[in-house]
């Protein structure tokens, strides 16, 4: 029983699976001008996070995420740079395509290029056109007529209109209302074009991704996901244009996902606060941060701090501890309690906070059951790995990650100095001196010296 938070109906919904339990996924790619950042990753470890835990279940996930190679941005930067259009979309598309390889994502079913449709969003327009949805601005562009849909506004609850704050007739000499929006931009030749019946000229942006997904997914799907910011108007304008040919709910869920934030503002190229995903796995790799983006609800703003990504880093080196242990051959208990939470959590709007206590409630059961009983041990290590595997998580070489990852992994303690360790922290904490004591286990946590205290003051400590 898979539920989602629906934006549209604003509550959490049950996915009915068809026969073959397959699902349709279009997500809003990336608009191709410039590097990827750390919002995008956002974005598309989300989506992927949940698609590599459908298909873990043997849910049949089509997954859709196209890519916008002609808008206005693309444009402006390529007479900025004196380059053409499609060069510049062939090297930002290159770019696009290491960050997401780097960051061991799923590759999609299809990933479409707007330029490929012309043709088909040509059509839809003509359509639109003819059933009175559109029409002609002063200066040739085609508009769609918002006002002919009256659900506008209902996946952002907004009621444009009863919006009589603007004098539109003076702000809008282009178009007819405030929030029509254009179908088919006029070009001229110093511009991209295309020659089609609707005169020389380009698609707008909205029309793109109706046309693209209705292409492999026809009138209906399961799940239209992007980032919050298309939640209006790029998403409304979508489902009006799309709704207004077909007369069917054009999408069953729609989810979005809250923005990066830097000192409390989003992040964003048009705010050049930015972080490229590039220069990110500069220095920390893929599963660090996806473990980072993951670590708060995919609704809630997510701020970006280098102290949290660290701290990931160092989260995920107590899980690798655990895999330098063999456990072949060792099958997994039945109805763990562990693994019933995992579920339970996941399907219930994809709980990614109680999903990491839970991860992190079965690394302290592994810890503290390694002297009793060595099967329990191994059975449980093996859990962890194939739960966190199905989120995305512990896909590299154990030896190689921790060599990577732990600067001080390489350097050893003698068992002399660690019980001479273990000591002074007794000796901190008859004195109450309770940083001290802190600061001693933490800094043997690094060298992957797990200390447990037990009855009577003793202190029992293990190597991972």
């Amino acid at each position: 029983m898979l539920k989602i938070y629906n934006t549209l109906s604003q509550k959490k919904e049950l996915i009915k699976f068809n026969f073959f339990c397959s699902l349709k996924i279009y997500v809003c790619g990336v608009t191709v001008y410039d590097y990827c950042h750390v919002g995008h990753s956002r974005i598309f470890i989300f989506f992927d996070f949940i698609i590599k835990y459908l298909r873990y279940l043997g849910c049949n996930v089509y997954y859709v995420r196209n890519v916008t190679d002609i808008d206005d941005k693309i444009i402006l930067k390529s007479k900025k740079l004196c380059i053409s259009f499609s060069k510049i979309v062939f090297y930002f598309i290159n770019f696009m395509k290491q960050d997401f390889n780097n960051l061991n994502l799923l590759f999609p079913t299809y990933e479409p290029k707007a330029t490929y449709f012309v043709n088909s969003i040509v059509n839809l327009i003509f359509f639109l056109n003819k059933n009175g949805f559109s029409y002609k601005s002063k200066i040739g562009d085609l508009y769609y007529f918002v006002n002919k849909y009256l659900k506008y506004g209902n996946i952002s609850n907004r009621n444009i209109f009863c919006d009589f704050t603007i004098d539109r007739k003076n702000l809008y000499i282009y178009k007819n209302f405030l929030y029509d929006f254009v179908l088919w931009k006029v070009s001229n030749i110093f511009k991209p074009f295309w020659n089609c019946s609707l005169g020389y000229g380009r698609p707008g942006w909205h029309i793109e991704c109706s046309t693209m997904s209705m292409y492999y997914f026809g009138d209906s799907f399961d799940i239209h996901g992007g980032g919050l910011d298309l939640m209006f108007p790029h998403h409304e304008n979508e489902c009006a244009q799309s709704e207004s040919l077909t007369k069917k709910l054009f999408a069953n869920i729609w989810m979005h996902i809250g923005f990066v934030e830097i000192n409390n503002f989003k992040m964003s190229k048009s705010f050049k606060n930015y972080i490229s995903i590039k220069s990110l796995l500069n220095n920390y790799d893929s599963e660090t941060i996806r473990y980072f983006i993951l670590s708060v609800n995919y609704r809630s703003p997510l701020c970006f701090c280098f102290n949290k990504l660290n701290l990931s880093k160092k989260m995920l080196i107590k899980f690798y501890s655990l895999f330098i242990y063999k456990y072949k051959n060792i099958f997994l208990s039945k109805n763990n309690i562990f693994e019933k939470r995992f579920y339970f959590f996941m399907n219930n709007d994809f709980n990614t906070v109680e999903i990491f206590s839970i991860l992190f409630d079965l690394f302290y059961e592994i810890i503290k059951i390694k002297n009793i009983s060595l099967y329990k041990f191994l059975s449980l290590i093996r859990l962890l790995k194939i739960l966190g595997k199905s989120i995305g998580f512990f896909y590299f070489d154990t030896g190689i990650f921790l060599n990577n990852l732990s600067n001080k992994i390489n350097k050893c303690l003698s068992d002399e100095n660690i019980k001479k360790l273990v000591f002074y922290r007794y000796k901190a904490k008859t004195d109450f001196k309770w940083n001290k004591s802190d600061f001693i286990k933490k800094y043997l946590f690094n060298f992957r010296i797990y200390l447990q205290d037990v009855k009577k003051n003793n202190t029992i400590w293990n190597k991972l």
